[in-house]
């Protein structure tokens, strides 16, 4: 008698869990859903090269030239000052290549 009333109030305990989890994600769905959606950056592969001291950004996809700077900063300036809401990357091969270290990502 005992297992059937504990049998019974698992199921549905069990029920009740399955809807209040359902209802909890139905909720976070729609918030997501109704949320504004944030525009994505355009992003331009990089190429560096090093000329005389001087590092120059080139367009990994159609070579066109992009910024230039003699420090890694003054390249990054001069990049987001051209290019404002656009975001980079490069290789990792080809930012060694010029001297940059591994935290060169940026924004």
């Amino acid at each position: 008698m005992i297992f059937l009333f504990f049998l019974i109030g698992f199921i549905i305990g069990w029920f009740a869990l399955r809807a209040l989890i359902n209802r909890k994600m139905r909720i976070m769905l729609e918030s997501i859903a109704s949320s504004p959606i944030h525009e994505k950056k355009p992003i331009i592969n990089l190429d560096f090269f090093k000329h005389n001291g001087r590092i120059y950004a080139h367009n990994r996809d159609n070579n066109e030239f992009m910024g230039k700077g003699n420090t890694k900063q003054e390249l990054i300036d001069d990049l987001q000052k051209r290019f404002p809401e656009t975001s980079f990357m490069a290789n990792k091969s080809n930012i060694k290549e010029v001297g940059f270290d591994d935290t060169f990502w940026f924004y």
